[in-house]
């Protein structure tokens, strides 16, 4: 009886390091850069192209969101409803917004840090571990956590720690003593082309369900025609 008291502590006392181990951050992004389908792959999410179908959820109103993508720093959306649309265009600090194909307004904070955050949460693993000394890792919900700071902007990448996919993205900002969020759920991950993409996604402003998209098509180029981010 003692013998098996002491086999079963013994137990108990190494099972709980391995339960309840630091991940490492660093870690943490190879293992993701691998589930995502490796480093090489993974370059080819840094200049894209994507078509999504898009249901607004409190209207019901069915639209389209393209999508032209350059990492780090350079992002296009345009936003097509039957009776309006909207272009939003964003390249370094700057940002514009088009509507209708005839308006054009330069975009101000805290307009513009909403579309920073929407560039920031289609950051990939590669362009993560490229900013671990903005980083840090903590633990939410069962996931894994790297909070990002760009610019007094912050973004948490949920992480489940079976799958190393990006589950979800949490983008805070700050204004005038408020603060919103806007909260972005990845599901139905399939591999193109090598790399694993999500291909729905559910979005949140606050609690509120803003949007529900389906991938529908996407392009991985070399580089995008460089007019398509001119903000004039």
């Amino acid at each position: 009886m003692r013998k098996l008291l002491i086999f079963l502590i013994l137990v108990f006392f190494y099972a709980i390091p391995a339960s309840g181990e630091t991940v490492k951050i660093e870690t943490l992004l190879d293992q993701m850069i691998s589930a995502y389908g490796g480093e090489e792959n993974l370059k080819k999410l840094n200049t894209y192209r994507q078509e999504w179908s898009l249901t607004a959820a409190m209207s019901g109103e069915k639209g389209f969101d393209s999508r032209s993508v350059a990492l780090p720093d350079r992002l296009r959306v345009e936003l097509v409803y039957f009776a309006h649309n909207e272009i939003r265009i964003l390249n370094g600090d700057g940002g514009l917004k088009i509507y209708n194909r005839t308006q054009k307004k330069k975009v101000q904070s805290p307009g513009l840090d909403a579309m920073k955050l929407q560039r920031m949460r289609l950051y990939h693993p590669l362009t993560l571990k490229e900013r671990l000394h903005n980083s840090s890792l903590t633990q939410k919900e069962g996931f894994h956590v790297i909070i990002l700071s760009e610019k007094e902007l912050i973004t948490e990448y949920y992480i489940n720690p079976s799958t190393f996919m990006i589950e979800k993205v949490v983008g805070l900002i700050q204004a005038g003593g408020m603060s919103m969020e806007f909260k972005t759920l990845y599901s139905d991950f399939r591999k193109v082309d090598g790399v694993v993409l999500p291909h729905k996604e559910v979005k949140f402003a606050g609690a509120t369900n803003t949007a529900v998209l389906t991938l529908k098509k996407i392009e991985l180029l070399k580089m995008h025609d460089v007019k398509l981010f001119e903000l004039k």
